[in-house]
């Protein structure tokens, strides 16, 4: 394998960019929950919790289908649902910050102990003129594009991904989202008999100048 004979932040963008393609077909529950935090509250206040039932298909990539609001039956899709929503979890933003088109600029920052794996963590950042990271309101139905930064934990073992964190750069004065943040811890999972890294947890972080969250 002439991978393994690659530097570590190669193998790495190795992996991850083959990492969608590995995944076989599975259908997995998925809870939510949503919090918001105002110039009125000085403590975050849970909002609701989401029951989302996300298939995976190969090729195809993934299908969200929200199933329960707060233990009720869905009266509305995923896509119609109001507040902040992610996706991109299982596969497209940890490809994406390694796609050659990206242009991600890696700095080796330090050797860490993550969940009990010795891992490298490597500060990035994207500029927004490379960036596929879009950005939606969907109050007002804006969208725009923006750089990102962040850091990667890289197993040195396995040479996969086993956290990133990233936050949006450079968003547009005047954009109504003013602060866009992301953490996604990967672990391995059996699926069908065999072993998979896949997404465990995911925290999504999202402000409006309007609410000073």
């Amino acid at each position: 394998d002439a991978t393994a004979e690659l530097p570590l932040l190669e193998q790495a963008r190795a992996h991850a960019l083959q990492f969608a393609g590995e995944l076989p077909n599975f259908i997995v529950n998925q809870t939510v929950t949503r919090y918001i935090q105002t110039p009125n509250t000085r403590t975050w206040e849970l909002v609701d919790t989401l029951e989302i039932e996300l298939s995976y298909r190969i090729g195809k990539g993934e299908v969200f289908k929200l199933l329960r609001v707060n233990g009720k039956p869905a009266a509305q899709t995923y896509e119609e649902l109001g507040g902040s929503t992610s996706t991109g979890e299982f596969g497209s933003i940890l490809a994406g910050l390694f796609w050659h088109e990206t242009k991600a600029e890696f700095t080796d920052i330090k050797r860490e102990t993550y969940r009990g794996t010795a891992t490298v963590v490597y500060g990035f950042n994207v500029k927004p003129a490379n960036s596929k990271t879009r950005i939606s309101d969907k109050d007002s139905g804006q969208q725009t594009v923006a750089g990102y930064s962040g850091s990667v934990w890289i197993d040195t073992e396995s040479k996969r991904v086993l956290r990133m964190e990233d936050s949006a750069d450079e968003i547009p004065a005047g954009f109504p989202v003013s602060l866009s943040e992301n953490a996604i811890e990967y672990d391995w999972a059996t699926i069908a008999g065999e072993r998979y890294l896949v997404p465990i947890r995911a925290e999504v972080l999202m402000g409006r100048d309007s609410q000073k969250v």
